[in-house]
C-alpha cells in the first residue's frame, strides 16, 4: 500500500470518529420530550351539573305536615276590592272541590260577568271544549299555542261580553288566590276554526295572559276581551268544618272578613229565595175568574 493510500484511509477514520463525537455531542442539547409540559397533555377535567355550585343556597328541608297547616305566602298589601272578594274567593274553594275540573272563577264586575272556567284542552279535543261550553255556568279555559284562551257562548255567560271596555277590571278566584286583571283589549274578530284573530288576520292570543271570546250573528264572527295581569293575592287554605263552605285562610283577620261577608251573602240569598217562593204561592192562589159573573 503506497503512502498516499494510507493518508487517505488515516483521514477517513479520523473524519468518521469526529462526526461520531458530534453526535453525541449534540444529543446533549435535544431536548427531552417527556419531560417537556406539552409532551404528554394533561385531560381536561369534564364538568358535570353536580360539579357547578348552585346559584342560590340550597334550601332547607321542607316542614312535616305536623309543623305547618299550610304555606305561609310573602305577605303584601291587599287592595279593598279584593278585601271584598275574600268570602266569595273561599266559596270558589269550596266549589272547586265539588266540581271535577274547575279552574276557578273568572269576575268582570263591570259587565255582570261571573263565570266558572273548566280546563280544555283545544287543539284535536274540539268536543271537550264544546262539552264544556255547552254547560251552563261553564266557559272553557284552554292554550291554543300562543296564549290563555276562555270561552262561552252568548246566550249564556258571555251575552255581556261585548259590553267590556278597555281599562275595566276582572278578577279570577282560585281559592288560594286572587288575581287582578286589566283589560286591554276589546274588539270584533274571526274564529278561524283553527283559532281567534284580527278582522286583518293576525294572531291575537299571543297580546293577553288571557283572551275571553264569544261569538256575535255567527260562530266566525267574535268579540275578543284581552285581560292582563295586574297584581296576585295568595293566600294560605286550610279545611276548617266550622267555617262556612268548610274552607279558611290561616291568616285570621283574613278569616274573620270572609266569614262574615259568607254568611252575610247567604242570608241575602235566603231571603231572596224565600220572597221567590212567597211570589209564587201567591200566584197559585189567585182565584180563577167566573166568566158568569
Amino acid at each position: 500500500m503506497n503512502i498516499n493510500l494510507k493518508k487517505a484511509l488515516a483521514i477517513l477514520l479520523v473524519f468518521v470518529y469526529v462526526l461520531a463525537g458530534c453526535a453525541a455531542t449534540m444529543d446533549d442539547f435535544l431536548p427531552d420530550t417527556e419531560a417537556l409540559p406539552f409532551a404528554t397533555p394533561t385531560p381536561i377535567p369534564q364538568l358535570t351539573l353536580d360539579d357547578i355550585p348552585p346559584l342560590t343556597p340550597t334550601p332547607s328541608p321542607s316542614p312535616t305536615a305536623e309543623q305547618t297547616e299550610a304555606p305561609t305566602p310573602t305577605p303584601k298589601p291587599i287592595s279593598a276590592e279584593v278585601i271584598k272578594l275574600l268570602g266569595r274567593n273561599l266559596d270558589v274553594w269550596r266549589e272547586m272541590q265539588e266540581r271535577p275540573g274547575m279552574a276557578g272563577r273568572l269576575l268582570i264586575p263591570a259587565a255582570g260577568i261571573d263565570v266558572a272556567m273548566f280546563y280544555g284542552y283545544g287543539g284535536d279535543n274540539e268536543e271537550t271544549l264544546q262539552l264544556i261550553t255547552d254547560d251552563m255556568d261553564s266557559a272553557a279555559v284552554f292554550y291554543d299555542g300562543f296564549g290563555f284562551v276562555i270561552s262561552d257562548h252568548k246566550h249564556q255567560e258571555f251575552a255581556s261580553l261585548p259590553l267590556v271596555r278597555s281599562g275595566d277590571i276582572a278578577y279570577i278566584l282560585v281559592g288560594n288566590s286572587i288575581m287582578t286583571l286589566r283589560c286591554d283589549l276589546a274588539t270584533e274578530g274571526v274564529n278561524t276554526g283553527a283559532g281567534i284573530t284580527y278582522m286583518s288576520g293576525e294572531i291575537v292570543t299571543d297580546e293577553s295572559l288571557f283572551t275571553c271570546y264569544t261569538c256575535l250573528e255567527d260562530w266566525t264572527h267574535i268579540f275578543m276581551v284581552g285581560l292582563n295581569e295586574v297584581d296576585e293575592d295568595l293566600f294560605a287554605i286550610s279545611r276548617d268544618a266550622d267555617m262556612p263552605g268548610g274552607w279558611k285562610y290561616t291568616n285570621s283577620a283574613l278569616n274573620s272578613v270572609a266569614k262574615q261577608q259568607i254568611e252575610e251573602a247567604r242570608e241575602l240569598a235566603a231571603q231572596r229565595a224565600a220572597e221567590a217562593a212567597r211570589a209564587a204561592a201567591a200566584e197559585q192562589q189567585v182565584p180563577e175568574e167566573d166568566p158568569y159573573n
